[in-house]
């Protein structure tokens, strides 16, 4: 009878240890991420650099010119030059 209380005991001993073991694991595994993720820095003031934007070839630089009213003073500069030669 006391072999199998004792054998019981280590059991539970046992399952308490691989508990600690997981959750440690885990804990590690979260403490590594944050650092990973605490690596990659974002800079607030510059778009253009940040590593999460995909800006491809879709993306390109224009200048827009606004009025004191912050309304779209000069939209496609382009297409307003190709109206003037066809005069």
């Amino acid at each position: 009878m006391a072999n199998q209380a004792s054998m019981v005991r280590r059991q539970r001993e046992r399952a308490r240890q691989q508990k600690r073991r997981e959750k440690h694991a885990r804990k590690t595994e979260r403490r590594e991420a944050k650092k990973v993720a605490d690596t990659v820095e974002v800079p607030a003031n510059d778009p253009m650099n940040d590593p999460t934007i995909d800006w491809g070839s879709a993306v390109r630089e224009t200048e827009v010119v606004l009025n004191e009213n912050f309304e779209v003073v000069e939209d496609e500069p382009e297409a307003e030059e190709e109206e003037s030669e066809d005069d």
